[in-house]
């Protein structure tokens, strides 16, 4: 929590629900989305922490902010924040915590970011919050238009009609949600998709056994321009609301389209492309082979200020060269991390991968040619940054699949999510 914010704090009062506070990169997100005049409403705890002690948050009339600090401060609202309470919060380990607020799909750029509306609180009563249409939470009382401003709910936040914020999910259904799903074994195994785990093949809906393909989009999202439904990106899966519907739910990735076509990936894959162009760039060392490149593991989301970071894959590169021990030739060994990672490129339409960062690890000699370290920056400095492509998008039906999220698991295995 060192890198969180205690300082700036404000306390917000309404007559209905009482005083809390609200400071730090939560008051920060708050304030972006206009502070009690936005759909958040007021708050209705002061920040509090999470039961696993890693994030905090505060909930809100009409939603919730929740942080961490890998993930940063995001607010999840409506059918998709019951849908998550419903399902044992961050405590469920096949979602985590929210990575974005709630994106709307694009069909040409991936995702975009709704508008801050802020209630006209001259026009509005202190009691009520504005939504849209058909995204109210369970245990919400509806109440008439009182507006002239769009497809607007009003709805209720007197005492007895505000949305439940009790952080308790019952044991019944915690323990549902985070249950091991079944090992998928109805395919035989020559129809199982290359390089995807077990863990990964887990996690698809049985009823898309034997095929390993979802049938299709909506003719919704085949249409070109900005959705009408919802998202939220958490850490381990996708949350999506259909406009319409009385109930958001968590999305499967898909394994590959209904034709065939690839469009997962697993950890060796990944390194395995990726060792292309960092063998290109270790080719620069003088008189240094590359004999193997294994991947070692992921690291956390990273948020940089401006937006969440994929996970990155880990990999160690083993380097041999002879080097020299006064007159005498001894062979010398290093190891070196190289972190890559995996993102969706709406402009290409591509997931692409980047070199992000490299340490040297352990060294058991002196190499040949300058220092090892000065050798690396040369070869690997100028690699950093540098798209290549992991994975075409397909189309389906002749338009490109619309893509919600490339999402790296703890596996190191990629997942994709595209809008129903």
């Amino acid at each position: 929590a060192s890198s969180y914010n205690w300082v700036e704090m404000e306390a917000y009062w309404h007559p209905t629900v009482g005083s809390f506070e609200v400071h730090g990169a939560i008051r920060q997100k708050y304030l972006e989305l206009g502070a009690e005049a936005s759909f958040l409403g007021y708050p209705t705890t002061d920040e509090l922490g999470t039961p696993d002690g890693v994030g905090r948050f505060n909930h809100f009339q009409a939603g919730s902010i929740y942080w961490t600090p890998s993930t940063w401060a995001h607010e999840v609202h409506g059918l998709i924040r019951g849908y998550w309470a419903d399902h044992g919060w961050e405590r469920n380990a096949a979602l985590g915590y929210p990575i974005t607020d709630e994106l709307i799909p694009s069909r040409t750029v991936g995702h975009l970011r709704p508008g801050s509306i802020r209630r006209p609180d001259l026009l509005v009563a202190t009691d009520i919050i504005r939504l849209p249409e058909g995204a109210t939470t369970p245990g919400m009382k509806v109440q008439p238009e009182i507006t002239r401003s769009g497809p607007l709910t009003a709805v209720s936040t007197a005492p007895k009609a505000t949305m439940t914020t009790s952080r308790t999910a019952s044991p019944a259904m915690l323990s549902a949600a985070t249950m091991t799903p079944a090992r998928v074994t109805a395919a035989p195994a020559s129809t199982l998709p290359t390089g995807i785990s077990p863990e990964t093949l887990a996690r698809i809906d049985p009823a898309l056994i034997g095929i390993f393909a979802q049938t299709g989009v909506s003719q919704g999202a085949k249409e070109g321009g900005v959705s009408r439904n919802r998202f939220t990106d958490f850490e381990n899966g996708v949350v999506f609301w259909q406009r319409g519907s009385n109930s958001a739910y968590k999305l499967s990735p898909w394994i590959q389209t209904a034709t065939g076509q690839k469009l997962a990936l697993g950890s060796a894959e990944v390194i395995g492309i990726a060792s292309v162009q960092i063998r290109n760039a270790l080719s620069r060392l003088v008189n240094t082979q590359v004999p193997a490149i294994n991947f070692s593991g992921v690291t956390g989301y990273m948020f940089d200020g401006a937006g969440v970071h994929n996970r990155r894959h880990r990999a160690i590169a083993t380097l041999m060269a002879i080097g020299f021990n006064g007159p005498f030739p001894i062979p010398v060994q290093a190891t070196v991390e190289i972190q890559v990672e995996v993102a969706f490129d709406p402009i290409n339409w591509r997931i692409s991968g980047q070199v992000t960062h490299w340490q040297l690890l352990s060294t058991t000699g002196q190499f040949p040619g300058d220092a090892l370290d000065r050798q690396l920056h040369g070869a690997l400095d100028n690699a950093l940054w540098a798209p290549f492509t992991m994975l075409s998008i397909p189309s389906q039906d002749g338009v490109p699949l619309p893509v919600l999220s490339v999402k790296t698991m703890p596996n190191g295995d990629v997942d994709v999510y595209i809008e129903p």
